[in-house]
């Protein structure tokens, strides 16, 4: 998905980096600091979907393999399933992506279709499940996908270079974030349910 430099949420979220730039070290070693980096992101992205998703952090998830807490989780707000999640990483990558991908294989296995008023009771299994791996520095995307059986796809990293000029950077990973929350939409939508922002195409 494509933006253009000057769209207001790019826009605002470079220069709320540059705030956080100048006034916090970039010491990507502290858990905390990388949290504040990705937050910024998350956010800017999900402000184009408020209508239909919402981020919830330290997301309590239960799946098969045991349960935890994840650093972000992205859920639908008209079924309460939990769309996408977001794992930030010290230094161990592949770590992080052998837990998010059984994260996502969770966030496959919901019971229960929430609408906003009502509970269905007929179950629904997601189709498709995306995850961020990153620890502010380099991005990794993951897509689950549960057709009879759970595969998964991983990115190339897409990276931000914080000692340099970090514009093109930032909008390349906010254009990934932007389409992975379109795709998040068309998900839900092959269960029935309908998404205020428009995800076609």
């Amino acid at each position: 998905m494509t933006i253009d430099e000057n769209e207001h949420d790019l826009k605002h979220l470079i220069e709320d980096l540059k705030l956080l730039r100048r006034t916090t070290e970039v010491d990507l070693s502290n858990e905390a600091t990388r949290s504040l980096y990705v937050d910024r992101f998350i956010v800017a992205a999900v402000s184009s979907f408020d209508k239909d998703v919402i981020v919830r952090p330290q997301k309590q998830l239960r799946g098969r393999h045991g349960q935890g807490t994840v650093d972000l989780g992205l859920e639908s707000r008209h079924t309460t399933n939990t769309l996408s999640v977001t794992e930030i990483k010290k230094d161990d990558i592949k770590k992080g992506i052998a837990q998010n991908a059984l994260q996502l294989e969770a966030c496959l296995t919901i019971s229960r279709k929430r609408k906003r008023d009502e509970v269905v009771e007929d179950p629904v299994m997601l189709k498709h499940a995306y995850g961020i791996i990153t620890d502010a520095e380099k991005w990794y995307f993951l897509h689950c996908i549960n057709d009879d059986k759970i595969t998964f796809r991983l990115s190339k990293p897409v990276s931000v270079d914080w000692f340099s000029d970090y514009s093109n950077d930032v909008k390349t990973v906010l254009e990934h974030i932007l389409w992975l929350l379109k795709e998040m939409g068309k998900a839900e939508t092959e269960t029935g349910v309908h998404w205020d922002t428009d995800v076609s195409g």
